[in-house]
This record gives C-alpha cells, structure tokens and sequence, in this order.
C-alpha cells in the first residue's frame, strides 16, 4: 500500500488522486519538472515535489492523519 492509500488517497486517473474529503492532488509537468498540486474547493493548497509531500501538506494542514 502506497503512503497516499494509507491516508485516503485514491487515483482516479493517470494524474489525479481524490480524498474522500473532497481534497484532490493533480500531477502535471510545470517548466520541465513533475509537480503535485494540492487541490480543496476552487483553490490550490500547494505545489509539492512528489505526491507524498502533497499528502503530508494536507496532514500538516488539517492537524489530522486521515
């Protein structure tokens, strides 16, 4: 099980995760190198490096692991 299914993550397409809590993560390529952008509602909550910091910034947001 990856670190992001152990938190809740779902992928639901090649470049996109979801959270049962309405979180998403997008995986894209921004000027060259692969980014992970943090989505809730209609705004962005980070730019991450990988997928697992993405799901790390949602923790360190929420206070919460799930």
């Amino acid at each position: 099980m990856t670190y992001a299914a152990a938190h809740g993550w779902t992928r639901v397409g090649p470049n996109e995760r979801v959270h049962p809590t309405g979180w998403r993560i997008a995986s894209c390529i921004i000027q060259g190198k692969p980014r992970h952008i943090l989505w809730h509602g209609g705004e962005t909550q980070g730019n991450c490096p990988s997928v697992d910091v993405a799901v790390g910034r949602r923790v360190e947001l929420l206070g919460q692991v799930r």
